[in-house]
C-alpha cells in the first residue's frame, strides 16, 4: 500500500542480480527516500521518509481474542468499540 503522499509518477532505475525481493525493495526505498512499515506477511505501507511521517505512522499491534464461549451480541458490540 502507498501513503497518499507518495506520488504515482515516482520512478527509479536499479540494476540487481541474484537478490531476493526484500533486498530489492530496501534498495528502492533507499534510492527514493521512502520508508516502509510492514503490516503483515504480504502487506507493507510505503510512505515518505520525513520526520512528520515518522511520527504519524503508528506501530501496528495485533491482539488475539478468544471468543469460543462469549455472547455473540456482546462480542459484536466490543468489536465495534475497538
Amino acid at each position: 500500500m502507498f501513503d497518499k503522499d507518495v506520488r504515482g509518477d515516482t520512478r527509479t532505475n536499479i540494476a540487481v542480480k541474484d537478490q531476493d525481493l526484500e533486498a530489492v525493495v530496501k534498495l528502492i526505498l533507499m534510492t527514493t527516500s521512502f520508508e516502509q512499515k510492514v503490516i503483515n506477511d504480504s502487506t507493507a505501507l510505503i510512505y515518505p521518509n520525513t520526520p512528520q511521517k515518522q511520527r504519524r505512522v503508528p506501530e501496528l499491534v495485533v491482539k488475539s481474542f478468544y471468543v469460543a464461549n462469549a455472547d455473540v451480541k456482546q462480542t459484536a458490540n466490543m468489536i465495534r468499540t475497538l
